[in-house]
């Protein structure tokens, strides 16, 4: 080899090594820049993660707490309604016993009309009206009337007699109507105790049902109740005297003496004007006087009529037991005043006017 072709050589080796020490600059700076290119993304990711606006975050809101006023209906729907509706129903059962002991009240005196006919028939009481018969009529006076009223009310019943034994036995609805309503008071006082209600309180048994009484007056001036089932009413709801009740008593009789003197008609004779007579004078004491001064009446005029006949007997307890049933028919079921339709009227405005008591005490007070 030349001088010259090893020089050549040398040469392009140089030029070899210097190439490639380029190209790996060349490569080296191309990593680089694809790694600093890498980086400033990352920094920027996590600048725009950093940078954006946070995410809401979902608040659960509860509802707001009932109004006091919606907790206090709650509490008159679910606890003081219910009381109400079994305190009315046990005011009607109360009602029903006291029909009841009515009925057999009347079904007593009917059960005494053969002792008295017997009595009135008997040989003795024929010899007694014959003895009183010239002086009675020749002085006017009532003294047969006298003789067979005192044997009338010594087996059935006087005025007195008969104004106690109707009247106790509706003194005793009220006791029973009084009874169902402490414990109607009593129950939602202790409802009222575990509720969660503050500040809301129910008056005493005495102003609270005077106040149901008072409601009552005003709900019966708009519905037109009658007065009997007013007055009824008014002494169920208050604190009254047993004498009251004989007042109602008297009430349920006001149309007896015009109602059985028409009834009486049918039999003509001495027995029409004697029960008219007597109820007439039994008016002296009221209506009740009225109903034992009938029954008298009739039986006298029946004497006059009859007491000399065999039929006198028939006739005696045939009367008597029409009497009754006037009697009865004018207490219990005389439309609209027999206790029958104003007994069950009574207990119904009572549940209308605790309602309205219990609201306006817990719900608007």
């Amino acid at each position: 080899m030349t001088h010259n072709d090893t020089t050549r050589s040398s040469g392009n080796l140089a030029t070899w090594k210097l190439a490639t020490v380029i190209g790996l600059l060349a490569a080296a700076s191309v990593g680089l820049a694809t790694l600093l290119s890498d980086r400033r993304d990352v920094s920027q990711t996590r600048r725009s993660v950093d940078s954006a606006p946070a995410a809401p975050v979902a608040v659960t809101v509860e509802p707001p707490q009932a109004s006091l006023a919606v907790r206090k209906a709650a509490f008159f729907d679910e606890s003081v309604e219910p009381q109400i509706q079994i305190t009315d129903q046990k005011n009607r059962e109360a009602a029903e016993r006291c029909l009841a002991r009515l009925r057999g009240v009347i079904a007593g005196y009917r059960s005494s009309i053969t002792p008295f006919v017997e009595d009135l028939t008997s040989l003795s009481t024929r010899l007694g009206i014959a003895r009183r018969m010239p002086g009675s009529w020749w002085h006017s006076d009532d003294r047969i009337e006298v003789y067979v009223r005192n044997k009338f009310e010594s087996h059935l019943f006087s005025q007195q007699s008969f104004s106690h034994d109707i009247a106790s036995e509706l003194i005793q609805f009220k006791i029973d109507v009084d009874a169902n309503q402490n414990l109607l008071l009593s129950e939602v006082r202790a409802a009222l105790d575990t509720s969660d209600l503050p500040d809301v309180s129910i008056d005493e048994y005495e102003p609270f049902f005077a106040a149901v009484s008072s409601d009552f007056v005003a709900y019966s001036q708009d519905q037109g109740i009658t007065s009997v089932a007013n007055f009824a009413t008014v002494m169920v709801a208050s604190e009254v005297g047993g004498q009251v009740f004989v007042r109602l008593v008297g009430g349920l009789l006001t149309r007896f003496a015009v109602s059985a003197s028409l009834g009486a008609a049918a039999s003509g004779g001495a027995t029409v004007g004697g029960s008219t007579v007597g109820a007439g004078a039994g008016t002296l004491g009221g209506p009740v006087g009225a109903v034992v001064g009938f029954g008298v009446g009739l039986a006298v005029g029946l004497v006059i009529d009859w007491w000399m006949t065999d039929r006198f007997e028939q006739q005696l307890t045939t009367q008597m037991n029409a009497y009754l049933d006037q009697v009865e028919q004018a207490i219990m079921t005389d439309h609209p005043h027999g206790l029958s339709q104003t007994l069950p009227e009574v207990c119904h405005v009572l549940k209308d006017a605790y309602r309205e008591r219990f609201y306006a005490q817990l719900v608007t007070p």
